[in-house]
């Protein structure tokens, strides 16, 4: 990752994790956020735009092994 700082050009710097601004994306600043990707899925409860990371889950069921498993299941039938 790399940032680029252009104090001329911008007023402001907003820094926040991926489930606060799914949280705010959404209208809400209080949510639980449930982010299913390709290897992984994630959630996270999110409060007054704060994400509380110890209440942090992650589990290695993701997109693709769930396709996976409803290909398999298709084939049997």
């Amino acid at each position: 990752m790399r940032l680029t700082c252009v104090w001329d050009q911008a007023p402001a710097v907003f820094l926040a994790k991926n489930p606060v601004l799914t949280s705010f994306a959404s209208g809400k600043a209080t949510s639980l956020v449930v982010d299913i990707g390709g290897q992984g899925t994630c959630v996270t409860a999110v409060h007054d735009g704060y994400a509380l990371t110890k209440s942090s889950v992650r589990t290695p069921l993701g997109g693709e092994l769930l396709t996976d498993l409803m290909l398999k299941s298709l084939e049997k039938q």
